[in-house]
């Protein structure tokens, strides 16, 4: 079962894209994808109608923009938070509730509380999803929308820490990271579930038509979707080997400096007796009178030592000679 927690963004460069898609996230327009009858289940921040909220929703966006805004500049973001539709099918209505607040709880640490001017939950379309809206405001009080989604690593960066923060905590997966597969926008995610509700609904039965005649129409008509599920689970199958090499080759690592540190830590040790031995000889001599100076003075002079290791040296061939002898 795919179980992979989803964050995707998209860029608004005009306030015409700003007000389709604000009423599109509160239904103030036809909305194919949606169930009606489930409408009065999703849920926005703004208290009234749809029609009132959308008015406060776009009153705050004109607040939040700057009076210059470059001509290509983007004025807005739009921001989609949900999960696999397995996962989310799989939980109970509060679960679902519990995961749609933390993912807006990120949000808005991520972005920042007082650059949002709409957040909604809906439960009518096929998988219930946040969509919240912001003004990309930087910390330095400019219209900045590169200091959030700027770049590859960014948004990396981002989908990593949606996944540290959000989906771990709900038993969900990131997606394999620097994973060639492009993300598909909002439109396209809305289109490709209507695309798929119409192949998989059985046609009507044409007049005169053989139940194999109509069997195979059916077949022809649900066949390239069949062939995309197929390619989907080899992708997945394909992932999931990716990830189980990936997680080898870190148990590996993994081993290597365990392994490392261990020789490491004995090492030290090793040497820390090494040091605690020359501190107790330093501490010996420097405690040491001047007559037991001069005692081991003629004692090294007597034996012909330079020094107390070159006596000790000579002491362990005396001995070996000794034993040598015996034998």
């Amino acid at each position: 079962m795919a179980n992979y927690c989803i964050f995707r963004t998209k860029k608004l460069k005009t306030d015409g894209n700003v007000g389709g898609s604000v009423s599109h996230a509160l239904r103030t327009r036809e909305t194919p994808n949606a169930d009606a009858e489930r409408t009065p289940q999703n849920w926005y921040n703004w208290k009234g109608t749809p029609e009132e909220a959308q008015q406060r929703a776009m009153a705050k966006y004109r607040a939040l923009l700057p009076e210059k805004v470059r001509k290509n500049g983007v004025r807005a973001v739009e921001l989609l938070m949900t999960a696999s539709p397995e996962i989310m099918k799989s939980k109970t209505r509060k679960e679902q509730i519990a995961y749609l607040n933390d993912c807006m709880h990120w949000a808005e640490d991520v972005f920042g509380k007082e650059n949002i001017f709409l957040k909604s939950q809906q439960f009518d379309e096929t998988t219930p999803h946040v969509s919240m809206f912001l003004v990309p405001i930087d910390p330095k009080g400019k219209l900045n929308c590169r200091h959030y989604l700027g770049g590859r690593e960014k948004l990396s960066a981002l989908q990593t820490d949606f996944y540290e923060r959000v989906g771990k905590k709900h038993g969900m997966e990131r997606g394999i990271k620097g994973s060639k597969a492009k993300h598909q926008t909002i439109r396209q995610y809305y289109a490709e579930l209507n695309s798929l509700d119409k192949a998989i609904t059985p046609p009507k039965k044409k007049m005169l038509e053989s139940p194999e005649e109509y069997q195979e129409r059916y077949k022809q008509q649900i066949s390239p979707f069949v062939k995309t599920s197929l390619k989907a689970e080899r992708i997945k199958q394909q992932n999931e080997q990716h990830k189980k090499m990936q997680s080898a080759a870190l148990a590996s690592q993994k081993k290597h400096h365990e392994s490392q540190i261990t020789g490491l830590y004995e090492d030290l040790q090793k040497k820390s007796k090494i040091n605690q031995k020359l501190l107790k000889e330093r501490d010996y001599w420097l405690n040491s009178s001047p007559e037991e100076l001069q005692e081991w003075v003629n004692i090294l002079k007597k034996a012909n030592a330079k020094n107390i290791s070159d006596l000790k040296n000579l002491e362990k061939k005396e001995k070996l000679k000794q034993q040598e002898i015996e034998r």
